[in-house]
């Protein structure tokens, strides 16, 4: 929506569920991002 209408608020809304939503898929296969993931 965001891209359409020119929304900058919209937009970054939709960036942001994109990624968390890649990150969800990401998780699903066992994958995690250094930087966060729990060091034992």
């Amino acid at each position: 929506v965001g891209a359409v209408t020119g929304s900058v608020a919209h937009r970054a809304k939709g960036t942001r569920t994109l990624a968390r939503g890649a990150g969800m898929v990401a998780g699903a296969f066992g994958w995690s991002y250094q930087e966060y993931a729990r060091r034992d």
